[in-house]
Parts: structure tokens; sequence; C-alpha cells
């Protein structure tokens, strides 16, 4: 772990996320995930629809500069997944009254994110054109 709690709520805060949001079990396990050189770039807490077999839940998707982390953690049930830039075909802001959404286009599948922070919505999708696989090298592979 090389990020405290604490610092780390600071950081998503500053990213646009809601002060109580900081503080969702997901957060915790983020300060875990988290690897050494590793920025938190962008953040978006809200109700996802993934691309496997229609899942939903409610989670955050957060934007490193080495990766994109799907976390949706709960009591009893954890849904953890990275996906590198390198899959990335592009990423969405739609908006619809007070109500936004990310659609994170992938080469395997889309991955929606719709929440009420449109803050934080901005700071996720400018993250993410932002960083190009040819800038990331923390994959030594590509698919």
């Amino acid at each position: 772990m090389y990020l405290v709690e604490e610092q780390l709520r600071d950081i998503l805060h500053g990213l646009g996320a809601f002060k109580y949001e900081t503080h969702f079990p997901e957060v915790t396990l983020l300060a875990n995930l988290l690897q050494e050189g590793e920025i938190v770039k962008g953040v978006v807490f809200g109700r996802y629809k993934h691309f496997l077999e229609g899942l939903s839940g409610r989670g955050a998707l957060i934007a490193t500069n080495y990766r994109i982390i799907l976390i949706d953690r709960k009591p009893v049930y954890m849904r953890y997944e990275e996906l590198p830039y390198s899959i990335i075909a592009g990423v969405e802001d739609v908006s619809s009254g007070a109500l936004a959404s990310v659609i994170l286009n992938t080469r395997i599948g889309d991955i929606t994110m719709k929440s009420w922070n449109r803050k934080s919505i901005d700071y996720f999708v400018h993250s993410v054109e932002n960083t190009t696989p040819a800038n990331n090298s923390f994959y030594p592979y590509r698919i």
C-alpha cells in the first residue's frame, strides 16, 4: 500500500468526487491495490452496466496512469477488474439533464457508468483521452 487512505480520499476529492463518496468501501480496496508510481488521474462513482452478461451494480471506475480499474465492493461480494489502456478503444461522455454517463469502449465490450457527479466525469474522460498505450510502460505486453 503506497497511499494512506486519508491521502487517497484527498486526491479523489480533488478529482471531483463528493466527500461522502470518498468513504465508500471501494476506496479502501483501491488504497491497497495501487502500486508504486501509480497515480490516480480520474474517478467516477455510480451505477455501472458491464459488457459481460449485462451485469450491473454500484461501484467505482478509476483511471490511473497505468490502467483503468473497475471496483464493486460489498460486504460479501467483490468485483475487481483492471483494463490496460492498450484495449481501450475510446471513451464517451453522455449527458441527460442532471444525470450523466461515461461509456468506456474496449475491444472486448463496453462499460457504462451513470453518475450525478458531472465534475468527476469530466476529470475521468479527460484523463482517459490523454493517456495512451504508447506512454504507458507498466505492462510489458500488448493485447
